[in-house]
């Protein structure tokens, strides 16, 4: 399974945090902000433009030292509380976006 921010989810630079902010298109679905840390800011960022799971374990493991698997548990933790809370969609592998961008870049 992989995932996609849900259209209508906007993401500003708050007092120096980066918050992910529900419009009106998207506020049925989700009903509060979101605070994003400088690697789930690229992590949103990456899924925004396609990048596969698979693609996303590897950099996790390299940025913060951890394993793979630590760091697919809790990528895929963020997943599901994501999709929970309604700021990503589960996009089947058939239904995904191509792939733009191999790498994740943050914005800081």
């Amino acid at each position: 399974m992989n995932y996609k921010p849900r259209p209508g989810i906007v993401k500003v630079k708050l007092c120096g945090m980066n918050v992910l902010v529900p419009s009106r298109e998207a506020s049925a679905y989700c009903t509060s902000l979101y605070p994003l840390s400088t690697l789930w800011n690229a992590t949103w960022e990456a899924f925004g433009r396609g990048t596969t799971i698979e693609k996303v374990v590897p950099v996790h493991a390299l940025l913060t030292k951890k394993s793979p698997e630590e760091c697919r548990e809790k990528l895929e933790q963020f997943c599901r509380t994501m999709v929970e809370k309604g700021f990503f969609l589960e996009v089947s592998d058939e239904d995904h976006i191509p792939e733009q961008a191999a790498d994740i870049q943050s914005d800081e």
